[in-house]
């Protein structure tokens, strides 16, 4: 297992879409409260892959606002 990513996915229908991607990858996720996902390096590629927008929740910018992905 590589890398552990706190990610974001803040739209429904994209997250959705992104437990369908999921099912692809071997690795183990968790789901936590606001939408965010404990995810390994393999999940974030699924994501980017089928295009799916998400957030890094590891930490915020000094404007509070975090970085989108896609």
């Amino acid at each position: 297992m590589g890398s552990i990513h706190l990610i974001r996915i803040p739209e429904r229908d994209d997250r959705k879409r992104a437990m369908q991607a999921f099912l692809d990858v071997r690795e183990a996720w968790m789901g936590f409260p606001d939408n965010v996902f404990g995810v390994c390096s393999d999940h974030v590629e699924a994501l980017k892959k089928c295009h799916i927008p998400f957030e890094d929740a590891s930490y915020s910018k000094k404007n509070g606002q975090t970085s989108v992905q896609s």
